[in-house]
């Protein structure tokens, strides 16, 4: 399958294979805490996931460590039929999507409830940057 992803650095999105689910709690911010509950326990408890997926940011916000990136599932088989599906949905949601730093990559979907938007998958390759 073909995905986009927003990225910076795709070669380091591949290399690393993971995304981050970022929270809205600061290391030390939160207040309501149930009696004996770490930060920790309560932000994974939130996300719904194990203490051992919440790491912290470079920026002191609790993140939850996905098992792949997040992206755009496509429906195109090839590159060129990926590009003009990009440009199509560039064309539909202009103020959305920031065609500047896309990626076309090669994967497999994982089946995850994380993502609230997009998909999450497993990198294979780059397949190259989306030029408009």
């Amino acid at each position: 399958m073909l995905f986009i992803r927003s990225t910076n650095d795709s070669g380091k999105d591949l290399k690393s294979g993971y995304s981050y689910h970022q929270s809205d709690y600061k290391v030390g911010s939160i207040d309501w805490l149930e009696d004996g509950q770490t930060e920790i326990e309560f932000v994974a408890n939130a996300f719904g996931c194990d203490v051992d997926d919440i790491e912290v940011a470079e920026d002191g916000y609790y993140v939850q460590v996905l098992e792949g990136l997040c992206g755009y599932a496509l429906e195109a088989g090839n590159l060129e039929d990926a590009i003009e599906e990009i440009s199509d949905m560039i064309i539909e949601n202009m103020e959305s999507i920031n065609p500047d730093n896309i990626y076309i990559f090669e994967g497999e979907e994982i089946a995850s409830d994380y993502v609230i938007e997009g998909t999450l998958f497993r990198a294979i390759k780059v397949l190259g940057k989306y030029e408009n």
